[in-house]
C-alpha cells in the first residue's frame, strides 16, 4: 500500500499522478538540494521575509517538478485523488486519510 501514502514522509514527498494515481518518491535531499539559497536576513530583512513567506508554495512546486512525468504520461499533482491500485477508480471508501512517518 506504499503507493497510497500521502504527504511528506521522513524519506521525502510522494505526489500522485492525476491520471493513474501512481505515487513517486521525491527525496528530501533532492528537494533541499534544489531549493534556492535564502537571502541573509541580517543584510536584507525584506527579501528574507518574502523568501520565507513563499517557502512552502515554492517547495510544493519544486516537488512536482522533480517528480517529472508519470510512466503513464500524466502529471503529478499535490491534490491528485486517491485511486484503487487495481482499477484506478476514485470511488473508494476511505475511512481515514493521514500521514505515515
Amino acid at each position: 500500500m506504499a503507493h497510497q501514502l500521502d504527504g511528506a514522509l521522513m524519506a521525502g514527498y510522494r505526489p500522485r499522478c492525476a491520471d493513474c494515481g501512481q505515487a513517486r518518491l521525491v527525496s528530501i535531499e533532492d528537494v533541499f538540494g534544489a531549493e534556492p539559497e535564502a537571502p541573509d536576513a541580517s543584510v536584507d530583512p525584506a527579501a528574507y521575509e518574502e523568501y520565507d513567506g513563499q517557502r512552502w508554495s515554492r517547495r510544493e512546486q519544486l516537488v512536482l517538478e522533480l517528480a517529472g512525468t508519470c510512466d503513464c504520461g500524466g502529471r503529478f499533482a499535490s491534490d491528485a485523488p486517491l485511486r484503487c491500485p487495481k482499477c484506478r477508480s476514485t470511488e473508494l471508501d476511505v475511512e481515514h486519510e493521514g500521514s505515515a512517518d
